[in-house]
Order: structure tokens, then C-alpha cells, then sequence
């Protein structure tokens, strides 16, 4: 009877899983990464079409203590209705962490002409990648 080595046994099978769960770490990172700075860049230029994109499917979405589910069609009319009342001058994250159950948050500041809102994002990963799962505006 003949014993076959396998790709993935010893020591280079080893070294293969610990690159892939080096590289599938580093890149979900980098997802995360990038989703914040999209979504920052949306709120800052007050786009309600580039925002909805980030979204899952469905999205939860808190407005002066109103909370509802909706579609990305109903978010869009929700944001270019709250963008139109009250354009960006600024937006910054002021702090950012993440669960054990692997949902990701960051809250910032949006900034109008006319208040200020603090903005809560929950964020969980789908099909490889991190979407917006839920936002919440507070204003202070």
C-alpha cells in the first residue's frame, strides 16, 4: 500500500492555511477599510445614490428616534430627502470598533449648516465583503 502526500499536509500544507487566513484577514480588513471611507465620502458629498449602495438589501435606519426597515429604493428617497434639508459641510469618525460576533461600528459627526448629527454605523460582512446594515442619526 502506497502513502500519498497531499497538497495540503505537513508543513507546507501548514504554511498555505496560514497564508490564507493571513490574506482573507488583510482583505477583510481592507473591505472594512474602504466601506468606512465610501461611506464618508457619500455622507460629505450629501449622495443618497452612492450611500444606498453600501447598504444590504434590507437596511435599518434610525432618524430623530424613528426607526424603520427599508429597502435601498426607500433609503435612497429617505437620504435625498435628509441631504436636501440639511447638506453636509463635514463628516468625521470619532471612534470605531467591533463585536465579538464579527459586526463592525464606527460613529461620527455629520455636520450641516444648521446641526449637528452623531451617526451610528453597524456594519457585518456578506458574501466576502463588509455593507452597511444599519445607521442612526442623533442629533446633538
Amino acid at each position: 500500500m502506497a502513502v500519498r502526500k497531499t497538497i495540503g499536509s505537513g508543513y507546507a500544507g501548514t504554511i498555505l492555511a496560514g497564508f490564507l487566513v493571513i490574506l482573507f484577514g488583510v482583505n477583510a480588513f481592507a473591505s472594512e477599510n474602504s466601506l468606512k471611507e465610501d461611506v464618508k465620502a457619500a455622507l460629505e458629498s450629501g449622495s443618497a445614490k452612492e450611500l444606498v449602495r453600501l447598504f444590504t438589501g434590507k437596511v435599518e435606519i434610525t432618524m430623530s428616534g424613528s426607526k424603520a426597515g427599508y429597502s435601498q429604493s426607500e433609503a435612497e428617497n429617505l437620504f435625498r430627502g435628509f441631504f436636501g434639508k440639511h447638506p453636509a459641510t463635514g463628516f468625521d469618525y470619532v471612534h470605531e470598533g467591533s463585536s465579538q460576533e464579527g459586526l463592525k461600528y464606527a460613529i461620527g459627526k455629520y455636520k450641516s449648516s444648521g446641526a449637528t448629527y452623531r451617526v451610528y454605523i453597524l456594519m457585518s460582512q456578506e458574501s466576502g465583503q463588509y455593507l452597511v446594515r444599519a445607521m442612526n442619526f442623533t442629533e446633538e
